[in-house]
């Protein structure tokens, strides 16, 4: 047992003076994950690479919001270049691996595999490590979060890449966990995730999605990183090595 007093519930989601690196960060769910970190009182670095204007712009507002905030342009792909990303922006006490890509391609299309595993799983293995290797802070300060998908474990047609890759990324956090602890290490799972126009493009599969859910709706964004904020905060100081599924129950129900 810890002889240590819990924090007051009203610090459990605090933040502040933590240094946090989300990949992914330049729209979608990593910009909601990195405002959310932000807001709660962490310095944000965000990671992009093809958008990057898009996670500079973020930053900048961020920091008119008198919040800590910079952007940095790194290719994930480029495993030996993630030390000099984790050092530049480092010492980290939280790490987000929301970088992702979801290429449609049949199992005979090695390239697009290479190309999906790089970004969604060995980068992120080379950003635990990297995470793992630094002098400071403390390694039972620091926590680290992938960003998962249900599709690890219902895969959806033509994502067999992208749902492989993140069957892997679950796999890496509970391994990952055992390995790097005190750190802590967790996974999150997301469902569907609203954005602007994903009705006039999807809504055939809106639809299905909505029949299907038991909230009846897609996420927003800023819901999936509230659970993420959960999970690196010290309201889940004694949550590590597991995955957290935010679908508004989807998964809950049949699968067929």
């Amino acid at each position: 047992m810890t002889d240590a007093a819990p924090p007051p519930v009203a610090a459990l989601l605090d933040l502040s003076g933590r240094r946090a690196l989300v990949t992914g960060a330049s729209g979608g769910l990593g910009a909601a994950l990195a405002r959310r970190l932000a807001e709660a009182g962490a310095e944000v670095i965000l990671q992009a690479h093809a958008n990057a204007s898009s996670a500079e712009a973020l930053a900048a507002r961020l920091r008119d919001e008198g919040r800590a905030a910079r952007a940095v342009r790194a290719d994930l792909r480029d495993l030996e270049r993630i030390p000099t990303l984790v050092g530049g922006a480092g010492p980290l006490d939280l790490l987000v691996h929301a970088a992702a890509r979801q290429d449609l391609a049949p199992m005979a299309d090695a390239a697009a595999w290479r190309e999906v595993m790089a970004v969604n799983l060995d980068a992120a293995r080379a950003l635990l490590a990297a995470f793992a290797a630094q002098t400071g802070p403390e390694p039972a300060r620091r926590a680290a979060l992938l960003i998962s998908s249900i599709e690890g474990t219902r895969p959806a047609p033509g994502h067999l890449a992208y749902a492989s890759s993140k069957a892997g990324l679950e796999m890496l956090a509970k391994a990952a966990a055992l390995e790097l602890a005190p750190t802590r290490v967790n996974a999150l799972a997301p469902g569907l995730i609203d954005r602007p126009g994903l009705e006039a493009q999807w809504s055939e599969g809106l639809a299905r999605w909505r029949a299907a859910a038991p909230l009846g709706r897609p996420a927003a964004a800023e819901e999936v990183a509230d659970a993420a904020l959960f999970l690196l905060s010290d309201a889940a100081r004694f949550v590590t090595g597991t995955v957290l599924t935010v679908d508004g129950g989807a998964s809950a129900g049949p699968g067929w």
